[in-house]
């Protein structure tokens, strides 16, 4: 005879079982983003990010390095927030405790939003899954899940600050903003102007007094954030020393994300365009349409906003107006209108208290934008390819050390047997500094966001064989293996003298420098140049 279970001990499992819809959608949304986006490694732009937090728990790490002398202070909470973390984890766990801290807090924010504004809860998880199989972004840079960086927290807190602006309470958005923005400045910046131009719109439901209790909120983090930052950037430049700052990190360092024909590049170039084109109509389409006024309003202003910013920057390319770009104006409008785009497109085919005529007027052309930006972003082969990706990782994880690399056995050997203090001459490797902890004369990977740019610029010049680039960005990488590896005797000793280059790291034996190797790996090849002669 079955033995029955006692009633206390049911009521007590069933108190773990979720059955608020939206809590349910919540767990869902996690479980697509780990499915979706965890990798069982540690990515070399997860390192690089990590660099502040270990610098500040180790200040000798990368002091000789012309990027790292001096840092920007726009991710000063999240490297604090981590500096502790290395007493007593590596960079794999830290990673990952922060990946799915983002990913709890993110699907949690979603759902609290859709459950303000009574979204089927079932449109956000098929809507945000599908944004994520679509790759989230319009271009090339702006993905809010590229791993754990400074702006993943940001986007979860933009979206607390939606929802408590629909909720009505205004001082508790403007925190969120606020802290959105001292996490990632341009994240948090240009969504706090953007949720606060929706306030403005609303005149009916938020008065001057709530918008100035949402700016003076977000002052608390924002303030203090602008202020150091103005110091940092202005505070040894004079006017035209700071337009020509603006000019190399807009056009040479990083066009991929200031440049909207760089970053919107394609073997499609129209194609990028006619997708965002569509992805922004679409998008202000679902959300103005939507039945509930005070949603349509807040909500459509906000991506309305979004979207401006994006043509402002279009603008802004149009005129040279580089301090603008340096400001990323294309980031959240890569990223957003999309997601709302397709969790209101799953909205409109069953959310309450709207007339059959009027639905189908709307959500008929959202599907058939819908379908074809799938087939565009090759959605339904992610679908099928993603859950075989993601056990994959899981297995790799128990064969392979999380950070290995195929340049592990170098990077061993440069951090036992060269000075901390050394700068290295290197080609385009992203994650040396991480992973040889060594200085390089010059990295494209990050250049230094004060006047040293001028200097930056400079030595990869002098790197490229005094040569001016072709290419603009990481595509400069061929031809800086190709110049870097044919620099002469009296350019190398140059670099000593003028730059404090102790190495070469170059791939391919160099014979005439074969008094000065000191270690071969992997096809590299490491040469001492403190001894080296001009004359020789």
């Amino acid at each position: 005879m079955p033995r029955e279970t006692p009633a206390g001990v049911s009521a007590g499992w069933r108190r773990w079982i979720p059955r608020d819809p939206y809590t349910i959608a919540a767990w869902l949304v996690f479980i697509s983003i780990v499915v979706c986006c965890w990798v069982g490694f540690v990515d070399a732009d997860e390192e690089i990010y990590l660099l502040g937090s270990r610098r500040l728990a180790d200040p000798s790490l990368l002091a000789t390095d012309l990027t790292w002398m001096k840092l920007s202070p726009t991710t000063a909470l999240y490297d604090h927030l981590l500096a502790p973390l290395w007493s007593f984890l590596d960079a794999f766990a830290i990673v990952n405790l922060g990946r799915f801290a983002f990913w709890a807090l993110m699907a949690w924010s979603l759902a609290q939003l859709a459950k303000a504004i009574r979204l089927p809860a079932w449109s956000l998880v098929v809507g945000f899954t599908f944004w994520l199989l679509w790759k989230q972004t319009l271009g090339t840079c702006g993905s809010p899940f590229q791993g754990f960086q400074p702006k993943s927290f940001a986007y979860p807190l933009v979206i607390m600050s939606l929802t408590s602006v629909l909720r009505g309470n205004t001082g508790r958005a403007g925190l969120a903003a606020g802290l959105a923005t001292a996490f990632h400045i341009v994240v948090g910046g240009w969504a706090c102007l953007a949720i606060c131009l929706g306030l403005l719109v609303e005149r009916s439901l938020f008065t001057f007094r709530q918008v100035a209790i949402y700016l003076g909120a977000a002052a608390l983090f924002i303030a203090p954030l602008l202020i150091a930052l103005f110091l940092f950037r202005t505070g040894h430049v004079a006017a035209g020393e700071q337009a020509r700052m603006n000019e190399i990190y807009t056009l040479f360092a990083m066009p991929h994300c200031c440049d909207p024909s760089y970053f919107m590049a394609s073997s499609h170039i129209p194609l990028a365009w006619l997708r965002s084109t569509l992805v922004f109509a679409l998008s202000l389409l679902a959300v103005f349409a939507w039945p509930d006024r005070r949603v349509a309003v807040i909500l459509g202003s906000f991506i309305a906003a979004l979207i401006a910013f994006f043509g402002l920057g279009l603008m802004a390319r149009q005129f040279g107006m580089y301090g603008l770009l340096t400001l990323y104006p294309f980031q959240l409008a890569n990223a957003l209108p999309a997601l709302f785009l397709f969790v209101f497109a799953a909205a409109w085919l069953s959310a309450p208290g709207i007339a059959r005529t009027r639905r189908w007027l709307v959500a008929a052309p959202l599907l058939a934008g819908t379908l074809w930006l799938g087939y565009d972003g090759d959605v339904a082969r992610s679908l099928i390819d993603q859950p075989q990706s993601f056990i994959n990782e899981l297995q790799s994880v128990g064969i392979v050390s999380p950070t290995l690399t195929e340049l592990d056995p170098l990077y061993a050997w440069i951090r036992a047997n060269t000075p901390r203090s050394s700068v290295f001459i290197t080609p385009m490797i992203y994650e040396f500094w991480p992973y040889a902890e060594r200085a390089q004369v010059a990295s494209m990977r990050q250049p230094p966001l004060d006047e040293s740019i001028v200097e930056w610029e400079r030595r990869l010049v002098d790197l490229n064989g005094r040569k001016p680039y072709v290419k603009r960005g990481f595509e400069t990488q061929v031809e800086l293996a190709q110049n870097e590896r044919s620099l002469s005797i009296a350019e190398l000793t140059q670099l000593r003298d003028h730059d404090g280059a102790t190495h070469y790291l170059v791939q391919g034996e160099r014979k005439d420098l074969t008094a000065h190797l000191l270690h071969a790996e992997q096809g590299y090849f490491i040469y001492d140049l403190t001894h080296m002669s001009a004359s020789e």
